[in-house]
């Protein structure tokens, strides 16, 4: 399946994936913010939203109307890829040949609208203060939670360690210390803000033509004028070719590794998919050399994986270790990376991670959420290709270009949290 892609009014650009694979379509509304411009108030927005709209002011009242239209599901949440924070706004409604009625995706496309434009105010320009404390409540919750899942944790620490004077340090969700300093009136404000200069991107898959997609928004969505601002290009690095070691303590048992590489490519890079399968063969699977390693022939960690950040290019060792054999595990991660360098990886442990790559990417062709994921990455990093295209990427990656991508991945953090003496 590809996407076709057409334009909405003010030059909103729209992909539509036309398919008769699902039972539903999906309309996924994707702002994309600079993350280091007011990451919190972003942060807030989405659910506030979702919370309910002027037509139908309660949270009740917006799940009433949704279940009125056949189940419909509305989600809204808040990521991050690169130094961009991305607000989604997802809609999923049964496939029109499915009911037994017509009109409900005019109806459910209108009542997204809704959630994006039209919320309950206080007065003509404040979001409703009980709304905006009880949302301002829940974020903290969810920026506190990261504290309590240690491997996470450990990530972030990182992560802030690594990106101290970038914008990519500040969390998907913001600071916990703006939250008090965010009013309904100023929030307000942002939010106009963002309809007017951020860049929007707009998804549709399911059995819909492009045709009658562009005709549905056009009726449904009018944001008013808009004068969309070029969001500053996301810093990707090269290494310093030197460690920088973090520790810190707290009351625990099992203790956090975290190694910090820079790789010098993101996503954009035409060399992303040889670096990916270089991950893949170090860490990415568990048939990968750190788990066959590090977990199996030494025993020496509880979990241990390679992940990649193509947003950021970055790349991360994570561990859970005892506290004692931090030096040995280090020593054993890093020797794994060296002979990916080195070329020191069989053929069949090439091909393994090459059967598993292929297998994630037919995966997300199931799951509309992760195909749109994966293409807005792509997209929003300069590098517009269907998912067709990724396959014959993966298929085309030789072992002279999975070394090449990984003599670029170089040291820069390692983090580790542990329990003290």
């Amino acid at each position: 399946m590809d996407f076709l892609e057409g334009s909405l009014f003010c030059g909103i650009p729209i992909f539509v994936g036309e398919t008769r694979k699902f039972k539903t379509s999906t309309l996924i509304v994707q702002f994309t913010c600079d993350l280091g411009r007011s990451p919190t108030e972003n942060a807030v927005l989405p659910f506030l939203l979702r919370r309910g709209t002027r037509l139908h002011p309660s949270l009740g009242e917006m799940n009433r109307r949704l279940e009125g239209l056949y189940g419909s599901e509305c989600e809204v949440g808040v990521s991050k890829s690169g130094e961009r924070q991305i607000l989604t706004f997802r809609l999923e409604t049964p496939g029109e040949e499915y009911l037994p009625e017509e009109g409900v995706m005019e109806q459910a496309l209108a009542t997204l609208a809704e959630v994006v434009l039209d919320p309950p105010l206080d007065g003509d320009a404040s979001f409703r203060g009980d709304h905006l404390e009880g949302e301002k409540d829940n974020l903290r919750v969810r920026q506190e939670a990261v504290f309590n899942d240690k491997a996470a944790y450990a990530r972030l620490r990182c992560v802030q360690e690594m990106c101290r004077r970038e914008r990519y340090a500040t969390a998907r969700y913001g600071r916990k210390e703006d939250l008090p300093g965010i009013t309904g009136a100023g929030l307000y404000a942002r939010y106009r803000e963002i309809l007017r200069e951020s860049p929007v991107n707009v998804f549709l898959v399911g059995n819909v033509p492009l045709e009658r997609a562009l005709t549905l928004l056009e009726g449904a969505f009018d944001a008013g004028e808009r004068r969309p601002r070029e969001i500053e290009p996301t810093e990707i690095r090269s290494a310093a070719g030197e460690w920088r070691e973090v520790r810190e303590t707290q009351n625990l048992e099992q203790a956090r590794l975290c190694l910090g590489y820079r790789t010098g490519m993101g996503r954009g890079d035409y060399r992303f998919w040889a670096l990916a399968m270089a991950n893949g063969i170090l860490g990415g699977f568990p048939h990968a050399k750190l788990f066959r390693r590090v977990r199996e022939e030494h025993g020496l960690a509880y979990s241990v994986a390679s992940s990649l950040d193509a947003g950021k290019g970055l790349l991360f060792i994570d561990a859970g270790i005892n506290a004692a054999d931090y030096e040995r595990t280090r020593e054993i991660c890093e020797k794994q990376l060296a002979d990916v360098r080195e070329g020191n990886f069989s053929d069949e442990e090439m091909e393994k991670v090459r059967a598993g790559m292929l297998r994630a990417l037919r995966s997300s062709l199931d799951r509309p959420r992760a195909l749109i994921a994966a293409f807005l990455e792509g997209l929003i990093n300069g590098r517009k290709e269907s998912p067709g295209a990724w396959e014959r990427h993966v298929r085309a990656v030789a072992r002279d270009d999975v070394v090449e991508a990984a003599a670029g991945i170089g040291p820069d953090t390692a983090y580790f949290l542990h329990g003290g003496e």
